[in-house]
């Protein structure tokens, strides 16, 4: 920040450039057992996926970590090859940053996961929000079936890329799936193996000529993709009549599979006409919904944080410290990125004199006594997404008579000391 001036390039250059480097590393890791045109694919759908763009754009350490991660599992793969002494040096040094990164990442990440919470919905949110990142994840998800039931193609030893990809995303998705903290957030954990397996499955199941399996990812990635077009680009509420129609689709699209399985010609034709308009189709249309995202935005994103900020710097002259209300689920939740960003350091304690005091509520509910003991303070910022306004309208009720409310957003209300 020193370096760049007081600029939200100033916190965002470290998230893009990470987003960057982790799109190059999946490349590369693909590379090694993916031809030219799977691993251009696979940077595709990691760079495009959701969570990459929306994250990828703010200060967090979620991307960075999984960049460093991927940068660490290339530099140890190929180290392992016979390369120049030159080479096997200057590999050894992205290694070292890789891990180093890895390393100063840990601590965040045990905390995102040590709330665990094991809900028989866990594995199918994993598997919906892998969908929502990307509909071409569901290659990696069928691909995960097939191993299942076809031992033959397991990955062995002499295929050590593949090995700890699939150790990443079973592993991952399993850690995730009974963690309490299941969001588009922290799916960006296996969305790199998950694209690159993805696009491994393909090219297994064309190679080795099953086609059936070929035409059942098509019908998969094709049903993903449509669920993508109701979730992530129309916003479509999840109602009764919705789920009749996906049902209806479900059903057309594998009586169509079946015919088209019944004759081995139809099979084959089908699997070599298919490949580009529904593995590329489906890329393509996350790429776009990327796009209308970084214009648009998203009816999800959090939004208020700047004129927060700009209420609260009005006011420097005098008042140097704020309290944060806020509805804790984890422990993480007393930090807010977003604040952080625009206060120019205030909460990061760059700012010498500047303090805020975090105030926790329970997740979903409001804590009278705790808005009570919060009163005396100049100024109050309630971060209240999520919350129901009749809980916001408690909030009020108890501070209103003290405190006027100078700033109002959908996620933000700023309270001002009358």
């Amino acid at each position: 920040m020193r370096t760049v001036g007081a600029t939200p390039l100033a916190v965002r250059w470290f998230a893009i450039f990470s987003v960057l480097v982790a799109a190059v590393m999946t490349y590369l890791v693909a590379r090694r057992s993916l031809n030219f045109q799977s691993s251009v694919l696979a940077m595709g759908v990691v760079g495009s996926s959701l969570p990459f763009i929306t994250y990828g754009r703010q200060a967090n350490d979620v991307i960075p970590f999984v960049a460093c991660l991927l940068l660490a599992l290339w530099a140890t793969l190929k180290i392992r090859d016979k390369n120049p002494m030159l080479t096997t040096i200057g590999v050894g040094g992205l290694l070292v940053v890789g891990l180093s990164g890895v390393a100063l990442s840990m601590p965040f990440q045990a905390l995102l996961s040590s709330d665990l919470s094991v809900t028989a919905t866990g594995p199918l949110d994993v598997v919906l929000l892998l969908l929502e990142a990307s509909p071409f994840l569901a290659a990696a998800i069928l691909w995960c079936v097939v191993l299942v039931f076809r031992r033959e193609l397991l990955p062995t030893r002499a295929q050590p890329d593949v090995l700890v990809l699939s150790v990443w995303l079973v592993v991952g998705c399993l850690l995730l799936a009974v963690s309490s903290i299941r969001s588009a957030l922290t799916i960006s954990y296996v969305i790199a193996p998950a694209a690159i397996l993805g696009l491994r499955a393909v090219e297994q199941f064309r190679e080795s000529r099953r086609m059936g399996l070929v035409i059942a990812l098509y019908c998969v990635v094709t049903l993903s993709s449509l669920w993508f077009v109701i979730t992530s680009v129309l916003h479509l509420e999840q109602t009764q009549l919705l789920m009749v129609l996906v049902a209806a689709a479900i059903c057309g699209v594998g009586l169509a599979g079946l015919i088209v399985m019944r004759s081995p010609k139809r099979r084959a034709t089908m699997a070599v006409r298919l490949y580009k308009p529904v593995i590329y189709g489906s890329v393509a249309l996350t790429a776009v919904c990327a796009a209308l995202v970084v214009m648009k935005g998203s009816p999800s994103a959090i939004s208020g944080g700047r004129a927060v900020a700009s209420a609260l710097h009005e006011d420097t002259l005098a008042v140097h410290s704020f309290t944060y209300l806020y509805h804790a689920r984890t422990a993480a939740d007393a930090f807010n990125g977003q604040l952080a960003w625009y206060t120019n350091g205030w909460m990061t304690g760059w700012k010498s004199g500047y303090r805020y005091v975090p105030t926790a509520m329970p997740p979903n509910t409001v804590d009278e006594s705790t808005v009570s003991s919060v009163r005396g303070a100049s100024w109050i910022v309630y971060y209240h997404p999520d919350i129901n306004e009749d809980e916001q309208k408690i909030v009020r009720r108890l501070l209103i008579s003290q405190y006027s409310a100078h700033v109002e957003t959908p996620h933000y209300t700023l309270y001002r000391n009358r």
